[in-house]
């Protein structure tokens, strides 16, 4: 049986919550660490700060797809994986065209390359089994 869009809305709400918590901190933390002085102790506290939601977004991302049934739950497993085998692809590609002196790559770039990899790998799965 097909889980309709609303569905998968109930089963992820918790998940998808703690990420825009999580993307919240790091802008403020951010933010702070540009625009204001802060002990050594406050900068350590706010870059750990984010780890915080951070986790939850994984325990409810987990318990979220262990609720699905077995196709979706194999088309979010291989998601990660190609996502994760082409990721460590991209970062040995900004290494070599860091060493070439061609571009540098920043922790952003491989984050939001991250993502975009994700996104395309999720539509081709997804695809692939429809």
């Amino acid at each position: 049986m097909k889980q309709t869009f609303r569905g998968y809305m109930i089963v992820f709400r918790p998940a998808f919550v703690w990420s825009i918590i999580g993307l919240a901190v790091v802008f403020i933390a951010g933010w702070l660490f540009r625009f204001v002085n802060l002990s050594p102790t406050i900068r350590i506290v706010l870059a750990l700060l984010p780890l915080i939601p951070g986790s939850l977004f994984l325990f409810h991302l987990v318990k979220g797809i262990r609720g699905l049934d077995e196709l979706q739950q194999r088309i979010y497993t291989e998601t990660a994986t190609l996502t994760f085998i082409v990721t460590v692809l991209l970062t040995f590609l900004f290494g070599s065209l860091q060493r070439a002196g061609l571009y540098t790559a920043t922790w952003d770039d491989i984050g939001n390359t991250m993502m975009l990899v994700w996104v395309c790998m999720y539509l081709i799965c997804d695809w692939r089994y429809r």
